[in-house]
Order: structure tokens, then sequence, then C-alpha cells
């Protein structure tokens, strides 16, 4: 009965330790607003858009 729950506690133990790790592992590198982007990301072009009416 006793080594059901350490079981049982390791698992649930390691199931949040890897949730925990996953979500708060990643980094985003975003823009956000009001900052300026002085040159494109590795992979998009920048195009410049002009009104010619």
């Amino acid at each position: 009965m006793k080594r059901k729950n350490v079981k049982k506690t390791s698992f649930v133990f390691t199931l949040f330790l890897a949730a925990f790790l996953f979500f708060t592992g990643t980094n985003t590198y975003a823009a956000t607003v009001g900052d300026q982007l002085t040159a494109p990301e590795v992979g998009w072009k920048r195009y410049q858009y002009f009104n010619q009416i």
C-alpha cells in the first residue's frame, strides 16, 4: 500500500515538474506595442508602401 502511494506521488511530481519546465522554458523575443523594428527579422522582407494617388 505504501509503495503504491510513493509511485503515485512520484508520478504526479514528475508530471508537474515536466509541465513547469515546458511552459516556463520557452522564450519569446517578439516586439511589443510601441517597439520599433529597425530591421526585418531573418527570413522576412520589408516592403515600403507608398500611396501614389
